[in-house]
């Protein structure tokens, strides 16, 4: 299921058709029939509706029908249907005003105007395209592409304006090596992008998880690499919705996570933690720390502003998270079938407090929970207060975090650290002296 980002429509997918309500009545306004849909996705403003089925082959069936499909949102009709094996990156890009639309063929990107798929407009043609991402934002559009290099040869991200897409007529590039896999992150203005580099097997044998590193390129044409201060694996990678900074979670347990401006330099660190995630509100005034999966559901909440810890809480068991459009609160939630044992829900204000719980029973199972998408500028920014507000308790007690302690120790001072490497934020440091030029007010 899934809202349109402008808040007007709702799709859902009930395993026979697809169907279409109207947010403003909760009305079906369009039912799509085909029962083997699994994957839904919106076009920017919401006048198409993407679908995408698994493409299989069988001795019935041994050449499949097209498996994406475009529809009129408003009247079901079918624009455009295509063939697409892979799930991954299964869906069309759009540019924010849906201008352009563009895919992925054969290691071509073929893009198309005013939704006229008879046939494309311009592609990149020849350079072997691994992999694309669309800048979100105002014209002039920028495609950023991932080619891979050939044997001893270097990797390249290469940063183009549409629709100049000539080998020489890029505005900006960067090189590298020991890379099997991109990840691409824009901002939400489409100025300046973060290319993640990573190799799944690190073969100088120094870490489990491969080896990455973080690149960024801007319209204008600077590229940069960021500099991370401790060794390991890049957790994530998250843009505030400011544009202006971004955050980065990474090295080994207890991970580093570090604030960086458009120019890649560290403007705060946030210190260790037990954390591997990162999600700011919608405002980006206040900016989540995370920990869950092999991590006990540690969350850290900051006021983004004044570089200040806000609170503190625990959500184990957290296999979904999502601000809600007011910045204010939060959902927590523990779906199947990633954890089919204690489904059900939570809604959090940002002052840690739990203010609603949802419990599935033993014989439910719960696999998605949403919040009501709004257009941009209907909720203002939420005004950061320190101040709890009043919640209830939880259901079930949490489980105890005193650490078991043998009679001979008990009632004395323990000095006993886990991690030799554990460090402050940038904030708490100042009294030593340290870091004083990352505190950024």
């Amino acid at each position: 299921m899934v809202f349109d980002p402008q808040g007007k429509y709702f799709a859902w997918v009930n395993g026979v058709t697809v169907k279409i309500a109207s947010v403003s009545t909760w009305k079906v306004i369009t039912e799509i029939t085909k029962p083997k849909i699994s994957s839904l996705e919106f076009s920017p403003k919401g006048t198409y509706l993407m679908t995408w089925e698994p493409y299989l082959v069988t001795p019935t069936n041994p050449t499949p029908g097209p498996n994406l499909h475009i529809w009129r949102v408003e009247t079901g009709e079918l624009v455009k249907e295509f063939m697409q094996k892979r799930q991954i990156g299964w869906a069309p890009q759009w540019s924010s005003d849906e201008k352009i639309c563009a895919r992925s063929l054969n290691n071509d990107v073929l893009f198309y105007e005013d939704a006229n798929f008879e046939s494309e407009v311009h592609k990149i043609h020849g350079q072997r395209v691994g992999n694309f991402s669309l800048a979100p934002g105002t014209p002039p559009y920028h495609i950023l592409c991932y080619i891979p290099g050939k044997s001893g040869q270097p990797s390249f991200g290469k940063l183009f304006q549409y629709p100049k897409f000539e080998n020489t007529s890029f505005i900006a590039s960067k090189s590298f090596f020991q890379a099997d896999r991109v990840d691409m992150f824009w901002n939400k203005v489409g100025s300046a992008v973060l290319l993640m580099t990573s190799m799944e097997v690190d073969k100088s044998g120094s870490s489990y998880y491969g080896k990455q590193a973080l690149h960024a390129l801007t319209c204008k044409g600077e590229t940069a690499i960021v500099l991370l201060s401790k060794e390991g694996p890049i957790y994530s990678v998250e843009w505030s919705p400011k544009c202006a900074e971004f955050c980065v979670v990474y090295g080994f347990i207890p991970a580093k996570a570090t604030l960086f401006n458009l120019k890649c330099e560290p403007v705060f660190d946030f210190g260790t933690g037990p954390r591997n995630a990162i999600y700011y509100n919608p405002h980006g005034n206040i900016l989540m720390l995370a920990g869950f999966g092999n991590i006990q559901g540690n969350v850290e909440l900051w006021d983004v502003n004044h570089r200040k810890l806000i609170s503190k809480m625990d959500a184990p068991d957290t296999t979904l998270l999502a601000w809600s459009p007011d910045g204010e609160h939060f959902i927590t939630a523990t779906t199947s079938p990633r954890l089919r044992i204690g489904n059900g829900f939570k809604i959090w204000h940002y002052s840690g407090t739990l203010l609603y719980e949802r419990p599935w029973n033993k014989q439910e199972e719960l696999w998605e929970v949403l919040w009501q998408t709004f257009p941009k500028g209907v909720l203002k920014e939420p005004h950061v207060s320190y101040k709890p507000v009043e919640g209830i308790l939880p259901s079930q007690p949490q489980a105890s975090k005193q650490v078991y302690r043998p009679p001979s120790a008990r009632g004395r001072e323990s000095n006993f650290k886990l991690h030799d490497d554990e460090e402050l934020p940038s904030n708490a440091r100042i009294g030593d002296g340290e870091l004083k030029t990352l505190l950024s007010t």
